[in-house]
């Protein structure tokens, strides 16, 4: 008897859909599949409830975005210590980069001298070495405040302030 149910329900055969369910053609991985005709009415006012309660939710989460912003805005307005660099400037920037196989606790953490030579931004400054010039972040220099600096870094000084004047 349990054999006849296997062999039917494994042949699909099986009378399972005559109630309140409507038989589907298509199958999904050798399984029939099955839906519910009932439900249909119900569905139009669940979609309603549910499309109010997540508007209700955006707009509490839209709220909360805009309030966390306007701290977050403040507390990093409270501690900003923006520097502003002239042209003609001496300074260091950071070294973030370590080589392979070397400790980045014993490297020095700036590098330089570099020179300002250009200010696009009150952030952003153009700064040169000896031989590359790149664009720098304010966070990422530091002024030197080297009273004697090196020849190069004299000459290449002097030529911007000629250039400007």
């Amino acid at each position: 008897m349990n054999q006849q149910r296997v062999a039917k329900s494994t042949l699909g055969n099986d009378q399972r859909g005559q109630g309140d369910q409507q038989r589907v053609d298509k199958s999904t991985l050798g399984h029939d599949q099955w839906k519910p005709t009932k439900m249909v009415s119900e569905v139009p006012q669940y979609i309603n409830d549910l499309v109010d309660s997540l508007k209700k939710a955006h707009d509490i989460a839209r709220e909360n975005l805009k309030a966390a912003q306007e701290l977050q805005k403040y507390i990093y307005n409270l501690e900003n210590r923006q520097k502003l660099y002239n042209v003609g400037d001496t300074v260091y920037k950071l070294n973030q980069a370590t080589k392979l196989g070397q400790s980045g606790k014993f490297k020095s953490p700036w590098k330089g001298p570099y020179i300002i030579t250009a200010v696009r931004s009150p952030v952003l400054s153009k700064s040169k070495e000896r031989k590359s010039e790149l664009w720098l972040h304010h966070d990422r220099m530091k002024l030197c405040e080297k009273r004697e600096l090196i020849i190069w870094v004299k000459r290449m000084r002097n030529r911007l302030m000629n250039q400007n004047v």
